[in-house]
């Protein structure tokens, strides 16, 4: 269990490889009021723009990234970049559209490095000016075969992680592409997919697969 000024640490060192805050910095202070007035900043509504990822459906075929180069190639390049190395801010204090791969990039292992979750956060908000939660600009596939090609470590390369461990692999997302895993599917599979095979043993075994 971590508190919420924890899970920002958390959030901060490992997907984007920063130095932890002291838990009571003016840092941190304005990390959790932010979160907190967002909580608020709703107004009751029931949706939002920028509200939580939206659950996809799972082809039965493996996510593409070559698919996925030409979807990003189209609607993607603009704001991150051809190469996505993100576009800064005219001040150079910050991104603007931040890099997608590189070494200023999430790291691998971060949910975001997940197919399944990326795909869900794509479907929900990407791009930026065409999706809302009503109306998705991605189809489910599309979604997945773009997170495909991002998150594709054979074309992009990503800061440097000492270790992938895991506390009880049976916790394990399904699209986590690090083993050892509780099931016999490869790494491959697990990182692209196709997902239903994997889901259905984990259930055939009293598992529930989580993503």
């Amino acid at each position: 269990m971590l508190t919420l000024a924890e899970r920002v640490n958390n959030c901060v060192m490992h997907p984007h490889n920063g130095r932890p805050l002291p838990l009571d910095s003016r840092e941190m202070v304005a990390f959790l009021s932010y979160l907190k007035w967002i909580n608020g900043a709703t107004g009751g509504r029931a949706h939002f723009k920028g509200e939580k990822n939206l659950e996809v459906q799972f082809p039965s075929v493996a996510a593409d990234p070559q698919r996925g180069r030409q979807l990003y190639a189209a609607n993607c390049a603009r704001c991150h970049g051809a190469d996505g190395e993100g576009i800064m801010r005219g001040d150079k204090s910050t991104y603007a559209y931040p890099p997608l791969w590189g070494p200023n990039s999430y790291q691998p292992g971060s949910s975001m490095h997940r197919i399944i979750k990326e795909a869900q956060w794509l479907k929900a908000n990407m791009p930026y000016d065409k999706a809302t939660w009503e109306k998705p600009f991605l189809t489910d596939a599309e979604a997945l075969d773009l997170a495909a090609f991002i998150n594709d470590d054979r074309q992009h390369s990503r800061p440097t992680v000492k270790n992938f461990d895991y506390p009880n692999i049976g916790e394990k997302s399904i699209d986590y592409d690090r083993g050892p895993f509780v099931d016999h599917f490869s790494e491959q599979q697990h990182k692209f997919g196709p997902y239903n095979d994997i889901i259905a043993e984990w259930r055939k075994k009293g598992m529930r697969p989580v993503w």
